[in-house]
């Protein structure tokens, strides 16, 4: 989130929209982690039931890579996310 908000102290009001999304995601993920360990601590038993499963490892590198653009294009970088079906 620091990053975001660096990069919107830093705009001349370009982009303002897509960091304020971002930001905004970033929130929502803090909040989901947050409700994540209160959950874990509340009903610790359902831990010991936890399986292993599959993971679709593209969705992965998407959520990763969309909070990277900015960044990357601020240093005249492209950012590419190939398809993956593992």
């Amino acid at each position: 989130m620091g990053l975001y908000f660096d990069l919107l102290a830093r705009s001349p009001g370009q982009d303002d929209r897509k960091i304020i999304e971002h930001l905004q995601g970033c929130a929502a993920s803090l909040l989901r982690q947050f409700d994540a360990i209160m959950g874990v601590s509340a009903t610790g038993a359902e831990i010991q039931d936890a399986r292993v499963r599959p993971v679709a490892v593209h969705e992965i590198f998407l959520r990763v890579a969309s909070t990277l653009p900015l960044e990357a294009r601020r240093k005249s970088l492209r950012l590419r996310v190939f398809p993956s079906a593992l």
